[in-house]
């Protein structure tokens, strides 16, 4: 869903500013990865939605502020989002493709892997060459992080609605 593609977006907007741009989105593939393979596995992440949700709203608070993490948050913070992004399309993927062969699950995550990459780097070139936006504190960043941020809240509060509305109507 959308939540997936601005996080992978800012995530590339994000490691535009760090010492290994090209690396960082790394961290959260192999994570992605290890997440799917996890959910494939019958092993399940709790609040996976919830910590996706979250992920938007901490890494677009962290690119508002204007502020580079420094390289080892940067992996840590990317690849922990990651695992819980990878859980979430495990389960997608074992919701709708349930009965397909390995081989078949392994060329669609390579897929997911290849497009996500392509996608933080793109998002990354994007805003420094073609936006010019040389620091993580012009303005083109920040604005970037305020949206992702704002669309997290957004799903934050469409999260709680059900159990509100339950207690609500108790």
């Amino acid at each position: 869903g959308f939540d997936h593609l601005f996080f992978v977006a800012l995530m590339g907007v994000a490691a535009a500013f760090t010492a290994r741009p090209f690396a960082a989105p790394a961290a959260y593939l192999l994570a992605m990865l290890a997440g799917c393979a996890a959910i494939s596995a019958g092993i399940v992440l709790p609040a996976t939605e919830l910590v996706v949700v979250a992920s938007l709203i901490v890494l677009g608070g962290v690119v508002l502020s204007g502020r580079s993490l420094p390289m080892g948050a940067t992996l840590g913070l990317f690849a922990l989002f990651g695992l819980f992004h990878g859980a979430a399309f495990g389960g997608t993927i074992s919701g709708q493709e349930g009965g397909v062969g390995g081989p078949v699950f392994v060329g669609y995550l390579i897929g997911l892997a290849v497009t996500q990459y392509l996608i933080a780097i793109g998002a990354g070139f994007v805003l420094r060459r073609v936006l010019g936006a040389t620091a993580a504190t012009s303005m083109e960043a920040r604005l970037a992080g305020a949206a992702v941020a704002g669309v997290g809240v957004f799903l934050a509060l469409e999260l709680a609605e059900g159990p509100i509305v339950a207690l609500l109507a108790a």
